[in-house]
């Protein structure tokens, strides 16, 4: 005996054939010396009986490996088909039901399950089983229904599935699990040749599966090529007479018939026939898109001839306009698509043949509203927008169906809403031109004009407007009471602002809160010179701007102006008539609204510190000239901001003394805070030493920071915001001071000490304190609680003895009244 056969006869031995532990572990072993035989193969019925041999074959299959003991199952299946051994099972005496290797392999790959194109690994491992299973007179069955006949079908065994129909199975027999027939079964894995015998033993074309697909949709769905056209034909001209004629418009669950198929794959060949087999271009599927549809619908499909032709053979058989304008379920029509994707000649085919330019979708977009918004200029070639436009208006109604101009969308915006969006100045001159009405309103009340962001296209409507005499409603309001004007200065749109007025716009006009367009530009972070060019074009106008309009919170211009800090504006509003005599200080809630949006410009701006201490104080310094008498609620507002947004200069960063560094030094050298006096000789000296040289608040709002080493800049920023703000604490530091040590020293020493001993974080802290002792305990009611309110003016601190009174003046002084000269 050959040693090979008697190494297997031995290891077979050793098998107890009831435990699978032991037959895989056989298996493993064959598996080893099947990779390494030599010679010829023995009849494995020498040393296995039929059973055996069946059991492996199925531990072959169904057995999941571990990563370790991994070994090829089709290895040891095609050494059992070359050895010649056939299933023992003899004619006559087997029941269809029976689950073989055969079985579990078909679903180890999947095949069957998915429907899905064979691999050819697997392909050869379902050959070399029906060797092994090569009874032909009984079609074998598993428990769900799954046939030797459906896996040949599906795998493309040509061979196997002819003697199945030569010994009388039916070319019908469904896999019901599925619902799908042999011939489904074939054509899912391509195997033509396995569906042509199908169909010439009378297989039914026209069996639809469970998804509604026929053997045309699979057909046109898969696309292949050449294939797929001979198997269109053979379906079409070999079909049993009992199931002519084929049914070319079944639909299958989504309502696709093949012809839907066909056009997806932009396969002529294929839309060509089945037009000739009376295939309907106008049936639509569950969506509502008919094959007219699906030519343009694709994304970014390029422009073929494929595509024109079969555009040209489906118009040729439209009978009717509400063929060529059929609407899915979101109202497109083809054109819409055509539109979309920008084929230009297909849309002048459509217009040509009868489709309906003005037909709107679901959201109420017209033709024209896609080719506007669709931005026809970006895209495929088509580098004259204006030109496409004309021809567009120009065809359609030459067709008899002119373009309505005016056309709302759900939104109610019309075409020229989407130019003006679009920036596109040509095609507003042309809408205007041709009738647009640039004063309709869309549902939230903005016009074209609301919109502009050009000053260009705000030209071009206002002169063609005025050219077609057509009066421009420049004061229309939208939902929210704002006007043009509004937006246009919130953008800063000087030139917008200027047409705008120039046609009579109303300065004073207040929205729905009461907001006028001077507030917005008074709520601007910084000023551009917005505010003084407002006022100068209002003049040239001869119109008159409400300096102390209240909006519905009754916030003044100069109460945004202040809480803004923007001492430029406050001058302007105070040069243009602003009324003091009702101002309230605006409370640290509105400086916190302009503080929370500024945290991007922290980021970038280093100097922001310095900007925001010295603006608020040279905003005090410009209302106290003005008449205002400043509170210590007032001042104490100001100082809850600079807490909040740490204003004040931290210990790390004066212990640092970072201002010795070489290159900092020499840029602040450069830098001349007055003719006298550098910002490094100012960054020297203490805060009490630095009032000697008398800065004012726009001396330090003006240093060039921006011209230090940026490592530097932020710390320079808080020291001087620490130095121009510590002459208004002090000032307002010195009376809770006196209270706290009950009037025990003089209001020199006090100053003093003050003056000489504590910083700002200091001197906050003591006018915090007087206020919690006051509220606490009721009894030194020196500073009381501010009630809010809308409008009424906030409750004034008693005043503290004449002796003590300190007056804080200009230039940080602290000065002492002529009555204290005389205690």
């Amino acid at each position: 005996m050959d040693s090979q056969l008697l190494i297997v006869k031995n290891l077979k031995e050793s098998v107890n054939w009831e435990i699978k532990k032991q037959r895989v572990e056989l298996l493993d072993e064959l598996d080893d010396l099947i990779s390494t035989w030599k010679g010829p193969l023995p009849d494995l019925l020498d040393v296995f009986r039929p059973e055996e041999i069946e059991r492996l074959l199925v531990d072959s299959i169904s057995y999941e490996p571990e990563e370790e003991k991994f070994y090829q199952a089709e290895l040891f299946i095609r050494f059992v088909a070359r050895s010649g051994y056939k299933d023992g099972i003899k004619e006559g005496k087997s029941s269809s039901r029976r689950t073989t290797a055969l079985h579990l392999a078909a679903r180890r790959n999947e095949a069957v399950t998915y429907g899905c194109v064979v691999q050819k690994d697997a392909a050869m491992t379902i050959s070399a089983l029906f060797k092994i299973y090569d009874r032909f007179d009984v079609n074998y069955a598993d428990e769900f229904g799954l046939t030797h006949f459906h896996v040949a079908c599906n795998y493309g065994c040509a061979d196997v599935v002819e003697k199945f129909l030569e010994l009388g199975e039916d070319p019908n027999c469904l896999l019901v699990e599925k619902g799908d027939s042999p011939l489904h079964l074939a054509l899912y894995g391509c195997h033509d040749k396995a569906a042509h015998a199908l169909v010439r033993a009378g297989a039914d074309p026209n069996f639809a599966n469970a998804l509604g697909m026929t053997a045309l949709h699979i057909i046109c769905q898969r696309a292949k090529g050449p294939d797929d056209l001979a198997m269109l034909k053979t379906l079409l001209e070999l079909t049993h007479d009992k199931y002519r004629p084929v049914q070319v418009n079944t639909r299958d669950k989504f309502g696709k018939t093949p012809l839907h198929y066909a056009v997806e794959q932009q396969d002529e060949e294929l839309f060509e026939i089945l037009l000739k087999n009376e295939a309907d271009s106008h049936l639509s599927d569950y969506e509502g898109l008919t094959p007219l549809h699906i030519i343009f619908k694709t994304p970014r499909r390029p422009y073929s001839i494929t595509l024109k032709n079969m555009l040209l053979a489906i118009i040729k058989t439209i009978r009717s306009p509400v063929q060529i304008n059929a609407q899915d379920k979101l109202g497109k029509t083809p054109l819409h698509y055509a539109l979309v994707q920008q084929h230009a000649e297909f849309v002048k085919i459509l217009v040509e043949n009868g489709a309906n330019p003005n037909l709107a979708d679901s959201e109420g977009l017209t033709s024209l509203h896609i080719i506007i918004k669709q931005n026809w200029n970006s895209y495929r070639g088509n580098k004259n927008y204006e030109s496409f436009t004309t021809k567009f208006f120009d065809i359609s109604r030459k067709k008899g169906q002119p373009v309505q101009i005016n056309a709302r969308d759900k939104k109610g915006q019309t075409p020229l809403h989407y130019a003006v969006y679009k920036g596109n100045v040509q095609i507003v001159i042309s809408l205007l031109e041709i009738g647009a009405d640039a004063n309709v309103a869309d549902t939230e009340g903005l016009t074209p004009l609301h919109i502009i962001y050009d000053s260009l296209l705000a030209h071009c409507i206002l002169r063609i407007s005025s050219e077609n005499e057509q009066q421009m409603q420049v004061n229309a309001r939208d939902k929210l009471g704002r006007t043009p004007l509004h937006y246009a200065v919130f953008t800063y749109r000087r030139d917008y602002v200027t047409m705008l007025l120039t046609k009579g716009a109303d300065p004073n006009s207040a929205d729905a809160e009461g907001v006028t367009p001077l507030h917005i530009i008074c709520q601007k972070k910084y000023d551009d010179g917005m505010t003084k060019f407002f006022f100068e074009i209002c003049k040239e106008e001869n119109q008159t701007v409400r300096v102390d309009v209240r909006d519905m919170l009754g916030r003044t211009p100069m109460q945004w102006a202040v809480a803004q800090f923007s001492p430029s504006v406050v001058d302007i509003l105070l040069a243009h008539g602003a009324e003091l005599s009702g101002f309230v200080f605006p409370t640290w809630e509105r400086f916190d609204r302009k503080f929370k949006g500024r945290s991007a410009y922290r980021k970038i701006q280093v100097d922001w510190k310095l900007k925001s201490a010295s603006g608020a104080l040279m905003i005090v310094e410009r209302l106290q000239d003005a008449g205002y008498e400043l509170n210590r609620s007032d001042a104490l507002e100001i100082m809850k901001l600079f807490k909040k947004y740490e204003l004040f200069e931290e210990s790390e960063e004066m212990e640092e003394r970072w201002y010795v560094d070489k290159e900092f030094t020499c840029a602040a050298k450069k830098i001349m805070v007055i003719p006298s006096l550098s910002l490094y000789d100012l960054m020297r000296l203490r805060p009490e030493e630095a009032e000697k040289h008398a800065l004012t608040f726009q001396d330090y709002y003006s240093i060039e920071l921006h011209r230090l080493p940026p490592k530097s800049r932020p710390a320079c920023s808080a020291h001087l915001a620490e130095k121009v703000a510590r002459g208004f604490f002090r000032a307002w530091a010195l009376e809770p001071f006196t209270q706290l040590i009950h009037w025990r020293l003089s209001p020199e020493l006090c100053e003093g000490i003050l003056r000489k001993s504590l910083v700002n974080q200091d001197l906050y802290s003591i006018c915090v304190a007087t206020t919690l002792q006051t509220d606490k305990g009721g009894k030194i009611n020196v500073i009381t609680n501010v009630k809010k309110c809308n409008k009424e003016r906030p409750v004034r601190a008693r005043k503290a003895p004449k002796r003590l009174q300190i007056e804080w003046g200009k230039n940080n002084q602290c000065k002492r009244s002529k009555k204290d000269d005389d205690l």
